[in-house]
């Protein structure tokens, strides 16, 4: 079986890490850090178990990440050295987050191993979780996606 969703996911995972590699080196408001370390992290699990299911089924798992990767890091230097990492960019990364789900949708739907479904289900749920912690924080502040 070929599982092209869930290359793109891991695709997709390599390059938000990308953005959120930058972004905390740039984040200087220990809250905003905080967030952003949170969804990194469950990046990070997930993409070590994405990995691991695409070597399990035969498929490659390249690390390199996409050219989505470097617009990431742009944007996120751009959008600090102009308006600052605050409360208010984080409902920016909530939205760029929504392609990650949707991106985990797909791969769910053409998994057929029932582990791997489930691995798949808990990293989305969680991840949909810190999205919407993410956009109360964004909406404490009286932010809109920029």
């Amino acid at each position: 079986m070929n599982h092209d969703h869930l290359a793109a996911l891991h695709t997709a995972i390599i390059d938000a890490r990308e953005g959120y590699g930058k972004a905390i080196e740039k984040a200087e408001d220990p809250a905003v850090l905080e967030r952003l370390r949170a969804v990194d992290g469950l990046h990070e699990a997930a993409h070590a178990d994405i990995h691991r299911m695409l070597s399990a089924h035969g498929e490659s798992a390249d690390d390199d990440g996409s050219l989505m990767g470097s617009v990431h890091k742009v944007v996120v230097t751009a959008r600090s050295a102009i308006l600052g990492l605050d409360d208010a960019s984080l409902s920016a990364f909530a939205s760029g987050e929504e392609n990650t789900l949707e991106a985990y949708d797909e791969a769910i739907a053409e998994m057929t191993a029932p582990a791997d479904r489930a691995t798949l289900l808990r990293h989305r749920e969680a991840l949909a979780s810190e999205v919407s912690r993410l956009n109360r924080r964004a909406q404490a502040d009286g932010s809109t996606i920029i």
